[in-house]
């Protein structure tokens, strides 16, 4: 998303050439934003991000699948599989 801004506004001519930088110990991201009401299905021990399938969970339970998750990232880290999801919380709509 960074790269795409950066090479808009050079060709756009509001910045210059954007200058990529490599670090020593790259670990892989994947974002995945929801466009869709069926991207980003989950259930109690499995997540559904959008291209990838099915992907189980090692720790059960702890994502709320009442709530709608607005985007997931996944990351490798030392050969293990990290999963971080943003979630819409619903607001009460009772006032006492």
């Amino acid at each position: 998303m960074n790269a795409e801004t950066a090479f808009q506004r050079y060709l756009q001519k509001t910045a210059g050439k954007p200058q990529f930088k490599k670090k020593h110990a790259q670990t892989v991201k994947l974002y995945f934003p929801k466009n869709n009401p069926r991207d980003l299905e989950i259930e109690r021990h499995r997540i559904k991000p959008p291209t990838l399938g099915w992907v189980r969970l090692k720790e059960k339970g702890y994502l709320p699948t009442q709530e709608t998750a607005s985007s997931c990232t996944i990351e490798q880290k030392a050969n293990r599989f990290y999963v971080s999801v943003l979630h819409c919380l619903r607001e009460d709509t009772e006032k006492i």
